[in-house]
């Protein structure tokens, strides 16, 4: 994927990506490493999911996971290595907490001098089964689509601007800006604290968002919403023991290769500039249109034929000197030969 040049066809190839893991989950199986080196264009221009080492069939049976996969792309829930959107305060788990004590109480029966009353105690509970082992954290289908979330992610927030190819110049960036969104765009790759507070938070991947330039921050919005898709999805599949991956992701593929594919086509008539190209200084690329190029081209051409014709055609050489000496002023030279030849002439 690294040879796909523009970033209109990085979105494109990714949102191809999405729809060859979708046919990879309903074959039963899960990826496990999502990333930009595994994302293959071929000689037609198709993507293609490739390096199937870490593949694994889903299995109820299989024992937990261990952790594979690049980090920066990885799901934030796979580096915990447990199931974290889980509803932790069900009605049955209150419904066994102590009853809440009253303070009052407590500071009158700590400074009373009488004797304390006798204290009933109830009667033990009975002891309840022991619970069912519970089952092992595994890789699944929303980890993988979460992983390719990250990297469309990591792609947005390369684009430090985006400007129409008619522009004969760059903006002028604002330093400050700049390096908060770097230093965002980091902290969103490789610190593994945030990523997993970026999850769960609204405001913290908000907070990102804004720092990237006006011109791309709509596209910071968009994974904004399909963050909130993907958390939606774990907690829907992480309601049971076992997570429901299918009835949760229902829908889920198409619609973000949707939203990849008019990204890809709304930077057709853009230029992206990004920290290698502030730091060249090179101009713009602009795209003329074909008329206007030609019709430049065809009057380019008439200008050079002239020149040629004026070069390649010199004057004659032999009329010329005829020329010079019909203008050419003569000049008397008293001596010799000049009398000789008054005499021969008046002869």
């Amino acid at each position: 994927m690294f040879n796909s040049s523009t970033f209109q066809n990085v979105f494109r190839v990714l949102g191809e990506a999405c729809l060859a893991l979708q046919a990879l989950h309903a074959a039963g199986w899960v990826h496990r490493d999502i990333s930009s080196a595994n994302i293959l264009v071929d000689n037609t221009g198709r993507a293609k999911l490739i390096d199937l080492e870490y593949a694994k069939k889903v299995d109820e049976e299989s024992a937990k996971e261990t952790r594979v996969g690049t980090a920066k792309f990885m799901a934030a829930e796979l580096i915990l290595g447990r199931y974290q959107y889980r509803r932790i305060r069900t009605p049955e788990l209150l419904a066994h907490l102590p009853p809440k004590r009253n303070r009052e109480d407590d500071y009158k029966l700590l400074f009373d001098i009488k004797p304390l009353p006798p204290i009933d105690l109830p009667p033990p509970a009975p002891r309840s089964p022991s619970p069912k082992p519970q089952p092992p954290f595994r890789y699944n289908a929303i980890h993988d689509f979460e992983s390719l979330w990250w990297l469309t992610t990591y792609y947005v927030f390369k684009m430090e601007a985006v400007v129409d190819r008619t522009s004969t110049s760059l903006p002028k960036p604002q330093l400050k800006n700049l390096e908060q969104q770097r230093a965002h765009a980091d902290k969103l790759s490789y610190d593994r604290n945030w990523r997993d507070v970026v999850m769960l938070n609204t405001d913290a991947f908000i907070e990102s968002v804004y720092t990237l330039d006006p011109s791309v921050r709509p596209l910071g919005m968009i994974m904004e919403q399909w963050r909130k898709k993907i958390l939606r999805a774990y907690y829907q599949a992480e309601e049971i023991l076992i997570p429901d991956t299918k009835s949760a992701m229902q829908g889920l593929y198409s619609e973000f290769a949707k939203d990849l594919i008019w990204i890809s086509d709304a930077l057709a008539s853009k230029t992206v500039i990004t920290e290698e190209i502030w730091a060249s200084d090179e101009p713009v690329v602009v795209t003329v249109a074909k008329e206007t190029l030609k019709r430049r081209r065809d009057s380019e051409g008439e200008g050079e034929d002239k020149i040629e014709q004026e070069v390649a055609e010199p004057a004659d050489a032999p009329r010329s000197r005829e020329r010079a000496r019909k203008i050419r002023h003569l000049q008397t030279v008293d001596g010799p030969a000049a009398r000789t030849r008054a005499r021969l002439e008046a002869s």
